[in-house]
């Protein structure tokens, strides 16, 4: 057994990009429509929605310094530049997402549309009057809805709807706010029954949309809220030093755990969920704790505002402060004002939720569910295309593998089985050489296995593979992984439970890689 050799014959899927693809037959690949995106927020995803309600300018940023790094002139944007979805768009190749308040009727807002708004909470209560809270953006959802209906039809805007991907940023004021204007909502409920109505809120608006069609949802929780400057120079204000206000990150803690576990529970009663849970708590602590890491020169002050750690909210001297202090280069700084980050850490967390680990961003990340939002109808064209290649032929004492692009996690059997009729070029057919006794040993219990290729041009590193898919299956219990070869892996299960799932959850993405999987079958070794 250990003189023997076995050589394993792969199909690379990559070889499609060198065959000439009929050009109708591309939007099986690359949609025709990009994928929309949704969004539901406070003032970190606020583009501009609050300067068309009737408010105050402590909920408001269009005046300047606001907006000057990038567009040069105030948008409504609380910040020096772009937010979040805004950088979440130019990722997905789409426009920026105008607020919801901003478009009329004749928008068809296919790209999506954000309704966040500065101030707003998850509960009705939270700055009532003043915002839009996450209720009433809800509504305003379906109204948008109904418009695409109206504007592109029903089916199309159904495609639109399950297609898109629902970003959630919401949270942090139902607790700053009664915080900071001394309520007396904690004298009345317990944290942990508190935080259950801001989470309860949330999730429910997430069942709403899924209700409505929404498939795909990209949720930030918390970040250190006591650490902000704003608290910060409360800190002071109260006699300390400038430290941290514990009892309001307690407070983020409890949310984050609760809105995790939740959503845990959601992607298993929900049919086809699927959702991007990115750490912002943990993002942000890596960086206060070692800010050059991360090309910041100043974590605690913020850019623009006045008193202990710019901490005042009087940045642009509008908000009853008159005077206000400005730094050099916004880039520097982690926040920009007394609440929100610079344009330079909203890119960072954007490019984390949109390609970052399992650690930061799972179980998907942003580009991951932005890929998967391919309509099934357009691989019709590329079935017929399929159709017409030659059976691959079985050799002796050789292992020829078809492995199928799993997109869509429930792919038609008729997809599947053409992708096992590819013809091989010679190059192809070469093989890739696999010996030694514990690659054998590895293959051995083959029963209740799946072979797994990475599809990509870089090697990846078989630490972070195990990593990458244990989180992404949620650590299956005694499950095996086996490196046979560069890229080339083979999962074996103990429960058949656990390699269904896998088999059928994807897709799996890592590095911008795809993991192709194929059920063991036997009499292959």
């Amino acid at each position: 057994m250990a003189n023997s050799y076995i050589q394993l014959h792969f199909v690379a899927l990559f070889f499609l990009a060198s065959l000439t693809i009929p050009s109708n037959c591309l939007p099986g690949l690359y949609p025709k429509a990009p994928v929309a995106l949704f969004v539901f927020g406070d003032s970190l995803f606020d583009p501009g929605n609050n300067d068309f309600i009737k408010t105050t300018t402590t909920f408001q940023a269009n005046f300047p310094p606001y907006g000057e790094t990038f567009f040069k002139l105030p948008t409504g944007r609380f910040t020096d530049g772009r937010i979040i979805p805004d950088f979440i768009a130019e990722f997905a190749k789409l426009s920026l997402i105008p607020p919801y308040l901003q478009t009329g009727y004749h928008e068809f807002l296919t790209n999506g549309v954000n309704f966040a708004s500065g101030g707003a909470g998850a509960l009705a209560e939270t700055n009532t009057g003043l915002v839009i809270d996450l209720k009433m953006q809800f509504k305003n959802f379906r109204k948008a809805k109904k418009h695409l209906r109206l504007n592109i039809g029903k089916r199309a805007a159904k495609r639109v709807v399950k297609n898109a991907v629902y970003l959630f940023g919401i949270g942090s004021n139902d607790y700053l706010s009664p915080l900071t204007n001394n309520s007396s909502i904690f004298k009345l409920y317990a944290p942990q029954d508190y935080v259950a109505m801001v989470v309860g809120n949330i999730t429910s608006v997430v069942q709403k949309i899924h209700r409505e069609g929404g498939r795909k949802f990209g949720i930030l929780n918390l970040g250190p809220l006591g650490c902000l400057p704003r608290l910060r120079a409360a800190n002071v204000a109260a006699g300390g030093n400038g430290e941290c206000v514990e009892q309001v990150t307690a407070l983020a803690k409890l949310h984050n755990v609760l809105l995790s576990q939740k959503l845990q529970l959601l992607q298993k009663r929900l049919k086809d969920f699927k959702y991007s849970y990115f750490d912002v708590f943990a993002a942000s602590i890596a960086t206060v704790q070692n800010p050059s890491k991360f090309g910041f020169k100043e974590v605690k002050s913020a850019c623009c505002g006045s008193g202990p750690f710019r901490g005042y909210f009087s940045c642009g001297g509008k908000r009853g402060m008159k005077e206000y202090e400005l730094c050099d280069n916004p880039k520097d700084y982690l926040f920009f004002d007394a609440n929100h980050p610079t344009e330079a850490a909203n890119l960072q967390s954007a490019e984390a939720m949109w390609g970052g680990p399992p650690n930061i961003t799972g179980p998907y990340n942003l580009q991951s569910l932005f890929h998967s939002g391919t309509d099934l109808k357009s691989f019709e064209c590329l079935l017929d295309f399929l159709a017409g290649l030659s059976a691959v032929l079985f050799r002796r004492q050789e292992i020829v593998l078809g492995f199928y692009l799993d997109l869509y996690g429930k792919m038609e059997e008729s997809l599947a089985r053409a992708f096992q009729r590819f013809e091989l070029s010679a190059k192809e057919t070469e093989g890739i050489d696999l010996s030694g006794d514990d690659i054998e040993e590895g293959m051995l219990g083959c029963t209740g296995s799946l072979l797994g290729k990475l599809v990509g041009d870089k090697v990846a590193n078989f630490t972070g593979v195990k990593n990458y898919i244990n989180h992404a299956w949620g650590y299956p219990r005694r499950m095996k992984i086996t490196e046979l070869g560069p890229n080339l892996f083979q999962f074996h299960f103990e429960e058949e439970e656990e390699k269904k799932k896998a088999l059928t959850g994807g897709p799996w993405i890592m590095d911008n890689q795809v993991f192709v999987l194929r059920e063991w079958e036997v009499g292959w070794a």
